[in-house]
């Protein structure tokens, strides 16, 4: 019975790179004009999903509810008139600057702001899980560890001129121990909460760069 429990260590990551979807097939980055963006007040603002190397890492609901978390942090800004939460299913087929461009003019928007995450999930056996060799002790002693480091980046670009206006990165780690029967269901909750951590702390470096961002609007 232990030979087929025990499975060793498992890895997994889900990503969707904003690298990769602003310069696809290895494209290399063109330069950008180191000049201050022209912005007519008041913008309206897109926001939108990178879309992951696997469909719907993240399920669609957690994403309805992070993009609204997004926007509220733009709601109510003075020098914001609109916000558009666009489906990732529009950037599929369209990348690259030139796809982020159609996007937003699509939506009639003068700001992208582009949502990425990166997730690495690890759960490997400790060295109790010696113990496993009894049926009962993989039942209840704790011999796998669990790990989750997650990163949620939101990146604010100026669609006319492709600059960057800002970024705000946010991130969370977390380990925890379980046995070998509820690895896999801990790991996947783990997870799930480790996205709502790095979620929040994003959110507060969003409105942090939002404030600094109304300022430089100021001058």
């Amino acid at each position: 019975c232990s030979a087929l429990w025990l499975g060793g260590d498992t890895r997994q990551g889900n990503s969707s790179s904003l690298v990769d979807f602003l310069y696809p097939d290895g494209q290399k980055p063109a330069g950008v004009p180191e000049r201050m963006p022209y912005l007519q007040l008041p913008i309206r603002v897109g926001i939108a999903f990178v879309p992951g190397k696997s469909y719907q890492a993240i399920p669609a609901d957690e994403q309805e509810l992070l993009l609204q978390r997004v926007a509220n942090a733009f709601r109510d800004r003075p020098y914001v008139s609109a916000i558009e939460v666009i489906p990732d299913s529009y950037l599929r087929t369209a990348k690259g600057f030139q796809g982020m461009s159609q996007v937003a003019a699509m939506f009639n928007v003068d700001v992208m702001a582009l949502v990425s995450y990166d997730q690495l999930a690890l759960s490997e056996e400790r060295d109790s899980s010696l113990l496993y060799w009894t049926i009962v002790g993989a039942l209840v002693v704790k011999g796998n560890t669990n790990e989750v480091q997650t990163m949620i980046d939101t990146a604010v670009f100026d669609v006319s001129s492709t600059k960057l206006l800002f970024r705000a990165p946010g991130t969370h780690r977390d380990t925890e121990n379980a046995t070998l029967m509820d690895a896999s269901r801990d790991l996947r909750n783990l997870r799930s909460n480790s996205y709502t951590m790095a979620t929040d702390d994003m959110i507060v470096n969003l409105n942090h760069q939002l404030e600094q961002f109304r300022e430089a609007v100021k001058r």
